[in-house]
């Protein structure tokens, strides 16, 4: 649905999209998850080094009754960021490293452990509040570009093969869901403690992958920013047809920082459940109200293979013109399995 979830949030993904949504979920859900995206604006050309390219992926596991939830997941990052753009996630002592010049290419990688535990409170009929606090394991690394040509692999590629230093760390979600009637309205906050992971500094002067550690320099910070994101959702035919439609709109309140950019997104979407909720089919659209905004465009189904049991995938991406033509931007795909009842 282009990410508009927060006030629909209704199956065991709520402990990441809105916990409250737990509240209005299934009375057991069982969910595994597995996601990969790619954005890479100068397409399948590796000519062009000076350009922001990222790659991320996350596996997810849930298990959930309306009042408690538990999960895990993990999440993984690689940016390749060109200098002197500057980079949103690094701690204000690396802003102050020298800058100038286009020659040198930053790599960065992140990959986080997330174990939660979800308790969702019922305030009243209408209203819900929930909170997932999570225990983050994370590693993360940086280094300059290895452009020396021939055999070397691709930016993204290295990037990925970056060593890596493990710390770590907790935080906390929360998040409220209320209904009007067909109507439901949410809001989530993610990061409240703003997790932090260091990479070791490395010594541009000696090259990519093998750079050393520089005594006295500030290591790169890699921050989960605080994020809060609200949503409404119109759902006329919930709990009294079959096939319920839904629509759905969702805003981000602050900028969320990756690796290679920083993003204020709106998305809207909407879903159709068919066949007396065998299939249910789903579209959206996602654009930054901050820099360009690169609309993503996805769609999605969910099929039940036997009863409660759902195989449900997307994909997504987006097409913009550059110098070259045609480029491919934002494209993923994920797929999901289920038991719910």
């Amino acid at each position: 649905m282009g990410g508009a979830f927060v006030a629909v949030a209704d199956d065991g993904s709520a402990v990441y999209w809105n916990p409250a949504g737990l509240a209005l979920g299934p009375f057991f859900e069982l969910r595994f998850e597995g996601h990969s995206a790619q954005n890479d604006p100068d397409g399948r050309r590796r000519s062009d080094v000076a350009i922001a390219r990222a790659r991320s992926s996350s596996q997810f596991f849930s298990i959930s009754i309306p009042a408690v939830g538990l999960s895990y997941y993990r999440l993984r990052e690689a940016g390749v960021t060109p200098q002197p753009v500057q980079l949103p996630t690094t701690a204000e002592s690396v802003r102050d490293r020298e800058n100038q010049g286009p020659a040198r290419i930053d790599l960065g990688s992140i990959v986080t452990h997330h174990f939660g535990l979800t308790l969702v409170q019922t305030l009243s009929d209408r209203l819900a509040v929930g909170t997932t606090v999570r225990a983050v394991i994370g590693s993360a690394g940086s280094g300059p570009l290895n452009d020396a040509g021939g055999a070397v692999p691709s930016p993204l590629d290295q990037a990925a093969d970056l060593d890596r230093t493990a710390s770590g760390s907790f935080d906390v979600d929360a998040g409220a869901l209320a209904t009007f009637g067909p109507a439901r309205a949410g809001v989530v906050v993610r990061n409240l403690r703003a997790s932090r992971f260091e990479a070791p500094p490395l010594d541009y002067a000696r090259g990519a992958l093998s750079g050393s550690r520089r005594a006295g320099a500030a290591p790169r910070t890699f921050e989960f920013g605080r994020e809060v994101r609200v949503g409404v959702a119109l759902m006329p035919d919930q709990g009294r047809r079959a096939n319920p439609t839904t629509v759905a709109l969702d805003v981000d309140l602050t900028r969320q920082r990756s690796l290679t950019s920083e993003r204020r997104n709106v998305a809207v979407g909407a879903e159709q459940w068919l066949m007396n909720r065998r299939v249910g089919i789903r579209g959206g659209v996602r654009a930054s109200m901050i820099g360009e905004a690169r609309p993503i465009v996805s769609g999605g189904a969910s099929v039940m293979v036997r009863s409660s049991v759902l195989i449900e995938t997307h994909v997504s991406g987006g097409i913009r013109r550059n110098g070259t033509g045609r480029a491919d931007e934002g494209r993923g795909w994920s797929l999901a399995a289920r038991v719910s009842f």
